[in-house]
């Protein structure tokens, strides 16, 4: 077995000892000897060692032996807080006490003083503008708008009148719807009302309104129907003396 094995190393000897050549290199020729003639180069041989291939067995070292200790707890001591709650600050000094007393009283009445500014300052803007005058026109506006309604409801009532037959006959005819109404309210109020005590109503004359009693025939008037309206004439500038508009 030991001679092929040693035969085998000596051609590799031989193989490594050969020159490397490139094959992409090529020798540069020389101008002073013919090229008929080549000089060998002489390269010199190196020798590989031999390997050896008896390798000794690893045989690891003996670790001694550790005692296991027992591990300590890390003891840590308790941080203390860098922002720490301040305690509530009690006063116990009497001029303490009455500077506190000073400043709540200064307070409040630093504040009251300032609503009365407020309102100094509302009611001089409302001195220094011009809203009265636009509330004046339009109060003579919404009058003139008011008045022209009101023409246009006497003209139709007027006429109603005269087909009634006249101012008795429209007052009588209000007496009985004045009293139907009065009627079917009592009714919707109490569910179990005598029908006597029903009757009598019916049969009783309502309060006298504004001319009964008058043997002259009365004339159906603006005054009239606005306060039959519940509207006071002076509110949307009607003259009860002159029976005529204020236009201004």
């Amino acid at each position: 077995m030991s001679h092929p094995t040693k035969r085998r190393r000596v051609d590799a000897s031989a193989a490594l000892s050969k020159p490397f050549k490139s094959p992409l290199r090529q020798p540069v020729p020389n101008t002073d000897v013919p090229p008929s003639t080549p000089t060998p180069k002489v390269i010199p041989t190196t020798t590989i060692p031999e390997l050896s291939t008896d390798v000794a067995p690893f045989t690891p070292n003996a670790t001694p032996d550790r005692k296991h200790a027992t591990p300590v707890p890390n003891e840590r001591k308790p941080i203390k807080s860098l922002h720490s709650t301040p305690k509530p600050f009690q006063p116990s000094d009497p001029e303490i006490i009455a500077l506190q007393k000073r400043q709540r009283a200064i307070q409040s009445k630093l504040a009251t003083l300032r609503s009365e500014i407020d309102q100094a300052k509302q009611a001089l803007r409302l001195e220094t503008s011009n809203k009265d005058t636009e509330l004046e026109a339009l109060i003579i506006k919404w009058r003139l708008i008011s008045q022209d309604a009101a023409d246009e409801a006497f003209i139709g009532a007027h006429e109603r009148v005269k087909r009634m037959g006249g101012m008795a006959a429209w007052k009588e005819h209000s007496k009985r719807d004045a009293t139907r109404w009065e009627v079917d309210e009592e009714r919707h109020e109490v569910e179990h009302v005598d029908e006597d005590e029903i009757d009598g109503r019916e049969i009783e004359d309502p309060p006298n309104g504004p001319g009964d009693g008058d043997e002259t025939e009365e004339e159906f008037t603006m005054e009239f129907m606005l306060k039959t309206l519940h509207v006071e004439p002076e509110l949307i500038g009607y003259d009860t003396k002159a029976q005529r508009w204020i236009k201004s």
